[in-house]
């Protein structure tokens, strides 16, 4: 049981009906089924497929894995979409389903490039939508006054966000300036969404403002995907939010607040950056926080290294610095600094990345260009291409 997803095999066509999926939108819907310790391709709905249809045709009593592309309208009545990845895990499921699915889960989704969103169901109650949250949202004015507060005055260390049953987004809490940052993790729903901010300072006169989006695994279905679709709409009336975190489970989001404080860089982290960037000797570094809150080289790119290759070598749910030198033509190089933070990471591996990045990036001299991406779709050549254009 335990090695359930060293064994799985993942069949070329779940791949392909992914790429068709995102690409060309040919689909709606793609549930995947395991079979024989192989995950196949069950079925695929059709672009007319509605979402309650989708929600209905998933078996009562047995695990899927399921891909569904949200379409939504923004408040600016734009048209957009997000690709959701489900965990289909009904209560009624026996014990050894559940378990081959979760266990292989990660495994597959690494296969998958280009998921926007994850949602784990259990009944099929929780599955209803409104797919047009965004556009009918409506943002209080004191959600902006009060974090203007805290950005300028800092009234409050935090915010507590709802979107209401009228689709309106209202303060629903404020913590004080001597609210620990336990207090503050412990002061959200245990089966509710939020949107929350933190104002946290890691080091004296270093505060970053934190946007949290709040997406506890028993919050049902249609919670999350409302507050999933309207994430980037609020996000827009909130100017100066400095980091941004997902969270599903409150263990994730334990935090040392002195990160920075004691982070000690490695000589060798320096070096080999010197090397790179005088000798060309290497074409990637990767960058690791150990557990004693030592950075060090975790590995090195030979010249030789493709691009594909450096971005494929970031671990799906850990966070990383990397340098990667980069050459469109030739003569014309960018060394390029990137901080690697996956949706997956777990919150308290986020924040001390996001907490120590300033501090390390100093001990570089010679960075051109800095990226941050949490997906490898926002990292892709032609991303980065454009970027430095």
């Amino acid at each position: 049981m335990a090695n359930a997803a060293s064994g799985m095999a993942v069949h070329d066509d779940c791949k392909l009906k992914f790429m068709e999926l995102k690409a060309k939108r040919t689909f709606r819907t793609i549930v995947y089924k395991i079979e024989d310790k192989q995950v196949i391709v069950e079925k695929l709905g059709e672009p007319e497929q509605s979402y309650d249809d989708f929600a209905a045709s998933l078996p009562a009593d047995e695990c899927r894995y399921c891909i569904y592309d949200f379409d939504f309208v923004t408040a600016e009545n734009c048209q957009k979409s997000k690709i959701f990845f489900i965990a289909w895990s009904p209560d009624t499921a026996k014990v050894r389903d559940k378990m081959i699915y979760a266990s292989s889960k990660d495994r597959f989704k690494r296969e998958l490039d280009g998921i926007q969103v994850e949602l784990q169901a259990t009944d099929p109650t929780e599955m209803g939508l409104d797919a047009n949250a965004a556009s009918v949202m409506v943002v209080h004015d004191d959600c902006i006054l009060k974090f203007l507060e805290l950005k300028e005055s800092r009234t409050f260390c935090s915010i507590v966000y709802k979107i209401e049953d009228n689709m309106q987004v209202i303060v629903e809490k404020l913590g004080e300036r001597e609210q620990s940052y336990e207090d503050y993790v412990n002061s959200l729903p245990a089966d509710e969404c939020r949107y929350a901010i933190f104002d946290i300072e890691f080091v004296p006169g270093e505060r970053k403002i934190c946007f949290l989006g709040w997406s506890p695994e028993t919050a049902r279905m249609r919670n999350k995907m409302i507050y999933a679709s309207s994430k980037d709409r609020f996000k827009r009336e909130l100017d100066g939010i400095q980091v941004e975190f997902h969270a599903t489970n409150p263990t994730d989001i334990g935090l040392d607040a002195n990160a920075a404080s004691v982070m000690v860089v490695h000589d060798d982290c320096i070096f080999k950056f010197l090397e790179l960037k005088e000798s060309r000797t290497f074409r990637s570094i990767v960058y690791k926080i150990e557990d004693n809150m030592q950075v060090i080289v975790e590995k090195l790119g030979e010249r030789e290294q493709s691009y594909e290759e450096f971005a494929n070598s970031l671990p799906a749910d850990e966070c990383r610095y990397a340098i990667f030198d980069i050459e469109f033509v030739p003569g014309e190089r960018k060394i390029c600094f990137i901080a690697w933070s996956p949706e997956t990471a777990s919150m308290r591996n986020k924040m001390i990345y996001a907490s120590s990045k300033d501090k390390f990036k100093r001990e570089l001299d010679g960075i051109q260009v800095e990226f941050h991406a949490t997906n490898p779709t926002e990292i892709g050549l032609d991303v980065i291409s454009r970027r430095i254009n």
